[in-house]
């Protein structure tokens, strides 16, 4: 059943348990969560961004985000050899954790937003990027450190 509004802290909460799950399994890797925020405008950002859309009563995207050593180091890790530097290894590795850790944290949040679907991930390597979406929405970011470096899944959603 989909609700009207969400509990705070759902969305980062969601991201979290997902994010421990799949990191833990997939790449043996800890995350250490940050405190969470709002921003009605994301910063542009430089690095790789795994990103995929959400389509039910609820609408929006999820990404993940992270500077290239990061991704790199993750990528590494689920393939079990080194990417010293991003290439379509790389890349796809970050296609496969976006999908994993949003689409965990889908199945998580369905039971206060109804059913949803995920889309393919796309991923992108840019610099000063930044993401808008046609919907009016504040994204949720849940920043976590691995390591000495900096991740964030950010969520933008809104009842339909």
């Amino acid at each position: 059943m989909s609700q009207t509004t969400l509990a705070p802290g759902l969305f980062s909460e969601a991201a979290q348990q997902a994010a421990r799950a799949v990191f833990s399994m997939m790449a043996g890797m800890d995350v250490d969560p940050l405190e969470a925020f709002e921003d009605e405008s994301p910063r542009p950002f430089d690095g790789v961004v795994g990103l995929v859309t959400f389509n039910g009563a609820w609408i929006g995207s999820g990404m993940i985000c992270c500077r290239e050593p990061l991704a790199c180091e993750i990528s590494s890790r689920m393939l079990d050899h080194s990417r010293p530097a991003v290439d379509a290894e790389v890349l796809d590795g970050m296609g496969e954790i976006a999908n994993m850790v949003l689409g965990n944290w889908k199945e998580i949040v369905e039971t206060h937003t109804g059913p949803m679907t995920l889309s393919i991930p796309t991923v992108l390597w840019a610099k000063n990027f930044c993401a808008r979406l046609g919907i009016r929405a504040p994204w949720t970011i849940q920043p976590f450190m691995i390591g000495d470096e900096r991740l964030e899944v950010r969520v933008c959603m809104k009842k339909v």
